[in-house]
């Protein structure tokens, strides 16, 4: 493809996914009812109109400033409410102008590892992508992190390759190093990822340790410098250092990672096939559930799914769904279509476009090491194997906490079609002569 051609298929997806976005936010209930979002949404009152930081409801008197909800995202939200007055639908749209910004980032992105071609179709799969689908119009800070972290990760990479005159831009690091303490004030899933950060200096940089252990010296650095007012600030209410709740998962007390862990053996002993144990289907999870309880209330699904014990009345008596229902099978569509022929058919529409997206991400990492993109590939690859590990190691979150690396597996996939794209292209050539 052109460049002129490339930009415009690349406008014409972004459109697409803006077209669809807005008819689900203009034709849909309210889409934040059946979320966290009401509790950023709590905040962000609290922020705009009574200038303290509590979670509280806004009539509450004398609300409490001991919130621990990440500040980044319900502050953007208090300014929407302070300029604007209070229109929680209106944040519906306004993460819809986020998602055209990730789109720029993550093709930029993908454009310096791979080509133009890979930015592309990583915008494809990114748009359509049923997590980021609905959780880029829900109001919830995912899609946020989807335009720091590519966005810190570009920067990154800038540094990392001198410019034509071999001069090292310090500037990129630490702009890099700032968007990712602001991308860690948003989202806690990612408050490990400046190790990870380090970990890409020193494979970049390995022809000079030097360089490597400044950035890395850098990176703590500015990292520290950003998230330490909001640590500050924690340990002045709770009386000591934590990052988001007292004993969560980013918590420093190690009792609480070792529950963590000892959960997740429980659960592996308890659904040892892979379909069935919850840690897989976060990382296949579709959000299909809360997808469907959005837009078509009066079927009460989550009732149904939640609980082990609850059945439907009449016809939908041999109905058994519970929490464990993980990636379903030929029998579980089958009981799923008895009882909603619309959740069957977009539970297996979701799962469908994710496992071509996988299979395709895979592809991606087979052509970077047949064409020994050895750097790029490590760069998307620990990324990815990052999240995998937040979400087995968590396995009390859920799908969208594979928010946060759904751009790196675009690209992946984006790399891996324009190869395969142009392998058949070239035989095709070779065959008309």
């Amino acid at each position: 493809m052109t460049i002129i051609r490339k930009n415009r298929v690349f406008w014409l997806i972004v459109l697409a996914g803006v077209i669809i976005r807005t008819c689900l936010v203009y034709f849909s209930y309210d889409l934040n009812t059946d979320t966290d979002a009401w509790k950023y949404d709590h905040i962000a009152q609290n922020i705009a109109f009574k200038g303290i930081y509590s979670i509280q409801r806004l009539e509450t008197p004398n609300a409490e400033p001991t919130a621990l909800y990440p500040l980044v995202y319900p502050a953007l939200l208090a300014s929407v409410y302070y300029m604007f007055g209070y229109n929680p639908h209106l944040i519906n749209y306004l993460h819809i102008a986020l998602y055209v910004i990730a789109c720029i980032v993550i093709f930029k992105l993908a454009s310096i590892i791979f080509n133009e071609t890979a930015g592309v179709w990583a915008i494809l799969f990114f748009s359509f992508e049923p997590v980021v689908l609905l959780y880029s119009i829900i109001a919830m800070p995912e899609i946020l992190i989807a335009v720091f972290l590519p966005l810190s990760i570009y920067l990154l990479i800038k540094f990392l390759q001198p410019d034509t005159r071999n001069r090292i831009r310090y500037k990129y690091l630490i702009l890099s190093n700032i968007i990712l303490g602001i991308a860690m004030l948003t989202k806690p899933v990612i408050f490990y990822f400046p190790l990870l950060s380090i970990l890409f200096a020193f494979i970049y940089g390995r022809k000079s340790i030097r360089r490597a252990i400044i950035a890395s010296l850098v990176t703590i650095i500015v990292v520290g410098l950003v998230i330490s007012p909001w640590i500050i600030r924690n340990y002045k209410i709770w009386h000591k250092f934590c990052f988001v709740e007292v004993k969560g998962f980013v918590s420093p007390e190690k009792e609480s990672l070792l529950k963590k862990i000892d959960y997740v053996k429980w659960i592996y002993r308890k659904y040892p096939g892979s379909i069935k144990n919850p840690a897989i289907r976060y990382i296949l999870g579709t959000a299909t559930i809360t997808f469907y309880r959005t837009f078509v209330r009066t079927d009460n699904l989550h009732k149904y799914y939640m609980s082990d014990k609850i059945k439907p009345e009449g016809k939908n008596m041999d109905l058994e769904l519970s929490v464990n229902l993980s990636g379903p099978n030929a029998n579980d569509y089958i009981r799923l279509w008895r009882y909603s022929w619309k959740f069957a058919v977009l539970e297996l529409l979701f799962l469908s476009t994710l496992l071509i997206i996988y299979v395709l991400a895979s592809t991606g990492i087979f052509f970077a090491l047949k064409y020994k993109k050895i750097k790029e590939l490590l760069v998307l690859v620990f990324v990815i194997l990052y999240f995998a590990t937040i979400i087995l190691l968590d396995s009390t979150s859920n799908s969208r906490y594979r928010f946060a690396s759904a751009p790196f597996y675009a690209i992946l996939a984006g790399y891996g079609l324009s190869r395969l794209l142009a392998f058949r292209n070239k035989t095709a050539k070779i065959e008309a002569r």
